[in-house]
């Protein structure tokens, strides 16, 4: 049997913590990926990678049974641009070759001296606005992205759509307010006819505008053309959506395909 799970609020959940001295950076104890348990491990789901100036720079160990984070101490100058990011990978999509990519990531730039920083339930808060989602090739044979906002979680920044062909090429990108109570929509540059290899379809939302802040991303990756539907006209009256499903066996997580 398989449980909806609206977009955002299924994916890994970081819980991070950081110390700046001397130069090192350091991630505390405290620091973990929140929800192990909804991913398998074998091999692991979930991937953790630390980014500096935009550039892998490390890895993150993840302890699969208490979702413990930790990782070599990293130099870093004033200035520096630091990401750590948490990626999960879905399997497969049955009965179509496509994967769902879920990322959080938190962002700050190192200042001078020494510094802390925390991304948790109380202090640079992610929110999990309630969305559905339609897609499909509309009239002009382009890729459409249907975004409803059923609540927002109190966010404050805009989503952004966007759509490409993989390897980056012909993206375009689409504002979404929050606080825009339509389904507003996202075409694609790109034509059917275009997409002879992979596509995607990504959301994109930060938790503030400063240069701290957490950010989910959520990615829509297909392989065959083909195997997307026509956009449906009536959405979301229609109730023709994309979910992002769980089996309560366990860790499968892909997109909602029609009788499941």
């Amino acid at each position: 049997m398989a449980v909806a799970i609206e977009w955002f609020k299924l994916g890994p959940k970081l819980e991070l913590h950081v110390d700046i001295t001397s130069g090192s950076l350091t991630l505390t104890s405290s620091s973990q990926l929140v929800n192990p348990g909804d991913f398998s491990w074998s091999p692991a789901a979930v991937t953790g990678t630390l980014y500096k100036n935009g550039t892998s720079v490390g890895s993150l160990t993840i302890n699969s049974s208490t979702g413990a984070i930790t990782a070599s101490a990293l130099s870093v100058s004033t200035g520096d641009h630091i990401e750590v990011r948490l990626e999960f990978v879905s399997p497969v999509s049955w009965p179509w070759d496509n994967r769902i990519v879920m990322r959080q990531a938190a962002f700050f730039d190192v200042p001078a001296g020494h510094s802390a920083f925390d991304f948790d339930g109380s202090t640079n808060l992610m929110p999990i606005p309630g969305l559905d989602l339609a897609l499909g090739w509309d009239g002009n044979d382009k890729l459409k992205l249907g975004v409803k906002i059923i609540n927002t979680d109190s966010a404050s920044q805009d989503i952004v759509a966007f759509s490409r062909l993989v390897p980056l090429s012909s993206e375009t990108s689409t504002t979404i307010s929050i606080s825009d109570q339509g389904a507003p929509t996202h075409t694609s540059s790109f034509a059917k006819s275009a997409a002879t290899g992979d596509f995607e379809l990504e959301l994109r939302q930060r938790s503030a505008s400063a240069t701290t802040y957490m950010e989910n991303r959520a990615i829509l990756r297909f392989t065959d053309a083909s195997q997307v539907a026509g956009y449906p006209a009536g959405f979301p009256s229609d109730h023709v959506k994309v979910l992002q499903t769980k089996t309560a066996s366990g860790n499968k997580v892909k997109l909602g395909a029609p009788g499941q």
